[in-house]
Parts: C-alpha cells; sequence; structure tokens
C-alpha cells in the first residue's frame, strides 16, 4: 500500500499531517520504515483503535504509537480541513474580487481623465473658434460698405437696443408689451420701411446671404436649436454682439453673436 506525502488513512478517512498537533499526538522520533508500511485498525465501541499508525513524508516514515480516536475527533478533524479549505478559498475570492474592483476604479479614474482631457480640448477649440470669428467681425467694420446701408444699419441696431429688457409674449410682435423673436425683429425693421414675414425660417428667405466677415450692424442673423433648420432670429449691434427676444424668463436681451449654432446671416437693408 503505498500512502500518499504527509497523509494517514484512518477507517476511510483521510487526515493530513495538520491533525497531528491536535487529535493525533505520541508520536515517536523519525526511523527509517518502508513506504508500504501496512495500518491496522480495529473498531472498539465508539473509538478506532490504531495500531502502528504511519504517515510517509518522501523517505522519512513516521511510527505514532497506539492512539485511541473517537468517531467525534475523526468528524471534527474532517471539518476543521473542509474550513480550512472553504476559508482559503474564500480568502482567495476575496483577494481576486479586491484586484478586480481596484482595476475597475482604476479604468473608471482613466475613463474620466480621458473626457475630462476631451472636453476642455473641445473647450479650447471652441474658444478659439469664436476668437477667431470675433476677430473677423471686427475687421469687417474696417471694410468699405455702402455707405447708406452701413449708416441704416446702425440706425436700426441704435433703434432695437431701447427695447432691451422688455418682456418676451410668444406670439407677440409690440416692441413694449412683449414680442417673439421673429415679431421682434419684424415690428424693429417695419419701422425702416421693411417688410419682414412673420416667422424666423421665412424671414430666412429675405434680402441676400453674406458671410461672417462681412457682417455689419443691422443683418439679421438666424440661428438653430441644433439642427439644420432655422429656429431663432437676432438683430446684430457690432462688435460680436446680438440683441434679440430670448425666453419669457429673459424677455429682450442682448448676447454673444456665438450663443448657438448659426445658421445665417442675411441682409434685407438696401
Amino acid at each position: 500500500m503505498k500512502l500518499n506525502r504527509k497523509a494517514i488513512i484512518i477507517g476511510g478517512f483521510v487526515l493530513f499531517d495538520c491533525i497531528f498537533g491536535g487529535l493525533v499526538v505520541g508520536s515517536r522520533t523519525l526511523k527509517e520504515t518502508s513506504a508500504n508500511s501496512i495500518t491496522t485498525v480495529k473498531s472498539s465501541a465508539n473509538n478506532v483503535v490504531v495500531d502502528n499508525l504511519t504517515t510517509v513524508d518522501d523517505d522519512i516514515t513516521t511510527i505514532l504509537e497506539q492512539e485511541m480516536i473517537s468517531q467525534e475527533d475523526l468528524l471534527i478533524a474532517e471539518e476543521i480541513m473542509m474550513n480550512e479549505q472553504q476559508t482559503a478559498q474564500d480568502e482567495e475570492v476575496r483577494v481576486q474580487n479586491q484586484i478586480k474592483q481596484q482595476q475597475l476604479e482604476e479604468q473608471k479614474q482613466l475613463a474620466e481623465q480621458k473626457a475630462k482631457e476631451e472636453e476642455q480640448r473641445k473647450q479650447a477649440i471652441a474658444a478659439s473658434n469664436k476668437a477667431l470669428e470675433l476677430k473677423m467681425v471686427q475687421e469687417a467694420a474696417k471694410k468699405p460698405v455702402d455707405k447708406t446701408i452701413i449708416e441704416k444699419g446702425n440706425a436700426i441696431a441704435k433703434y432695437a437696443l431701447q427695447f432691451n429688457g422688455n418682456p418676451y409674449v410668444f406670439g407677440g410682435t409690440s416692441l413694449t408689451k412683449g414680442a417673439d423673436c421673429s415679431g421682434f425683429t419684424q415690428s424693429v425693421y417695419k419701422q425702416f420701411g421693411i417688410n419682414l414675414n412673420r416667422v424666423a425660417r421665412d424671414q430666412a428667405t429675405q434680402g441676400y446671404e453674406v458671410s461672417l466677415k462681412d457682417i455689419i450692424p443691422g443683418d439679421l442673423v438666424f440661428y438653430s436649436d441644433g439642427g439644420n433648420s432655422v429656429t431663432h432670429v437676432a438683430i446684430y449691434i457690432g462688435n460680436g454682439k446680438i440683441i434679440h427676444a430670448r425666453t419669457p424668463a429673459h424677455g429682450i436681451g442682448i448676447n454673444s453673436m456665438f450663443i448657438m449654432k448659426r445658421l445665417h446671416i442675411r441682409r434685407v437693408i438696401k
């Protein structure tokens, strides 16, 4: 019979050498013994009488004195081994989970850092583009345009400014009691003999298109809420600014002309 390394066999139970420190005691001095030593097991009531109990550790055989080992001892020994194995497995699972959690946290931090860098990059590009556009607008004011158009455009912008702070009213056209974006532009231009259509998308078909570098005060600026259809209109007043009827909460006011997605710049002044 060849015994496993560091193992003893008792009545069908395989017990490892960790048991010897507690349940199986009284071992004698190590000496040379054949690896084929036979373990004799006898039953006596609830006890198991073990004669010439043998363990094998490589070439060393430990001979244990005859011991009285109860069935309860054997069950406890088995439970201890199972418990130790389960504890080891639980610890392995805990360590693996901890490693996975750390990896997930590192991935999250890396993703957040990349997102932050991407947002900073987009903001930097947007700021650069706006600065470039504003420079183009300012340079456009220096270029020669028909004097009559410039004077009329400045007059329209100046007239529109006096209504800054007045209320926004959906569907309204009153410059004092309230107007929406296209109602505001329609009523302002009407004072200068220019008839605009009622809604922004129709006003965007009037006059003629001008480029950003050629914009002057009095031009109409058309915007989108994100798509490619005109949803808003404002009056350019110079230096990169517009005046427009904004929302019920903000009324008629002044903002940067780069506030929304710009689709068209139209000149209706003749």
